[in-house]
């Protein structure tokens, strides 16, 4: 725990000239506005936080609108990088408050994820630990994106890639000889995975904000990488790292001649990007899913968490699977889950529990969510989920074994197993009649979600793309 007066002081040995004040608004963006240091160490920007226009932000509506962004010292990051010499900014982030009775807003997504830490503890654990699996993109532009996303074909109905134009065509748009295929990209090395160094570089700056890294590595994709999270205790701090990561990963490229995506399928031959979530409770200071007289390891209460998630995974889809392209990814073949099942060490099922790590570990890993969630709603509700299949102990039934995507339908029914949303437009009808979501969400927030996400869809629906010009011109 860092103090007021902690941080102050390491504002003042830092020679911090800027403060970063920011939250996450309610799809997951960063806001933020900069007060100079003198308003945290000679001021009272500690204790009286700073007021916004919630309503700028989608929180209330312009006719009562004042709210406060109330700093967490605990947050507090020190940006190694100078804007002028000598001169340092630093980054906190905050609860976000009602501006009269000064407590946590509802809505805010980062208290949202606080009160799921309450109720586990309500519901007698002492808390969660959560692994992130951060995956994304780099191209040299959003332009160079989108050529070689057409450029690629597919090799068979499964992808895998392959040139329709000759390999000289595509090297303008990478500024190197390495051609990788798509889904031939899983651990190479350097120098064909051209970013290593950009990785040691995030990776460094997220450990040195608090933030522990597993490990880095290419990923499958053409140009997809992954930076792995250790377990970080509570739904906040694993959701706080995402949002920061996302922000220095595009920090971070600005001086090297390219840029990174979040976006969950940029190239419709290759995989998509996911944001997976390894989980597990804690009870008695222990492992909550480890059973050492189970033949797998796994308690039955991570057998009912697992049927919660398994249960609400519709429900909630719309939240952990926000945009239209996010069910692009969502298909067979590219290791992504489409249908609602669960399988130990099988990759192609919605929750995977992973081979244990060392010994009286074992943890859940749901596979859907993809990085443009707001991870701070997307973890909430995975913890929600988890607790009510404990408390209504939802059985998950057997787990599949083999390519859950080969099971035939008669199969598929026989094993109660039921195919996730795939559009956006399916998934926001779940959660329309979603007494789960709503109340973990709270009126407003999930009302205001609903809205702008049908806006979203609607402007989708009406623009005609270069994909329609193609097919239908000569008609």
């Amino acid at each position: 725990m860092t103090t007021k007066e902690q941080a102050n002081e390491i504002l003042k040995k830092e020679n911090v000239k800027w403060v970063e004040v920011q939250f996450s608004d309610v799809f997951g963006r960063n806001r933020c506005v900069f007060l100079p240091v003198r308003k945290f160490v000679d001021g009272h920007a500690w204790e009286r936080g700073v007021n916004f226009d919630g309503s700028s932000i989608g929180f209330l509506a312009t006719d009562d609108s004042d709210m406060n962004a109330y700093p967490d010292p605990n947050t507090l990051m020190i940006l190694p990088f100078e804007d002028s010499p000598g001169e340092k900014t630093a980054i906190v982030i905050c609860d976000i408050r009602d501006v009269n009775t000064k407590q946590n807003f509802p809505g805010d997504p980062r208290s949202i994820a606080k009160n799921s830490e309450r109720v586990l503890g309500e519901r007698g654990f002492d808390g969660v630990n959560i692994l992130s699996e951060m995956e994304f993109f780099v191209f040299k532009s959003m332009e160079a994106a989108q050529i070689e996303n057409d450029v690629w074909g597919m090799d068979s109905n499964i992808g895998g890639g392959s040139l329709k134009v000759i390999p000289t065509h595509i090297k303008p748009l990478v500024d190197h000889d390495y051609i990788i295929k798509p889904k031939q990209g899983y651990f190479l090395a350097p120098p064909e995975d051209r970013v290593a160094g950009y990785r040691h570089q995030l990776s460094n700056l997220m450990e040195e904000f608090g933030f522990p890294v597993k490990y880095h590595h290419h990923e499958n994709g053409n140009g997809q990488h992954e930076i792995e999270f250790e377990f970080i205790e509570g739904v906040t701090k694993p959701a706080d790292a995402c949002v920061i990561f996302k922000q220095m990963s595009r920090l971070l490229s600005q001086d090297r001649g390219f840029v990174p995506t979040f976006m969950p399928k940029p190239l419709f031959a290759d995989l998509g990007s996911g944001q997976h979530a390894h989980q597990y409770l804690t009870k008695d200071g222990k492992n909550a899913f480890f059973d050492a007289d189970d033949p797998d390891h796994l308690s039955q209460i991570g057998r009912y968490y697992i049927g919660g998630i398994l249960e609400y995974a519709s429900d909630m889809a719309a939240i952990t699977n926000p945009i239209t392209n996010s069910y692009k990814r969502l298909i067979p073949e590219f290791e992504a889950p489409v249908f609602k099942s669960w399988s130990f060490r099988n990759r192609t099922a919605l929750i995977r529990v992973a081979a244990p790590t060392h010994k009286a570990h074992i943890d859940v890993e749901p596979r859907q969510a993809d990085p443009t969630c707001n991870p701070y709603l997307a973890y909430s509700l995975f913890i929600h989920a988890g607790l009510e299949g404990i408390k209504k102990k939802i059985d998950p039934g057997e787990p599949v074994i083999g390519d859950v995507t080969k099971l035939s339908k008669r199969e598929m029914k026989e094993k109660g197993i039921e195919i996730l949303p795939t559009t956006l437009e399916n998934a926001l009808e779940f959660m329309e009649t979603s007494d789960f979501v709503k109340g973990i969400l709270g009126q407003n927030l999930f009302d205001h979600y609903l809205e702008k996400k049908h806006e979203e869809l609607f402007a989708k629906r009406i623009y005609v793309s270069p994909w329609e010009h193609y097919m239908y011109f000569n008609s």
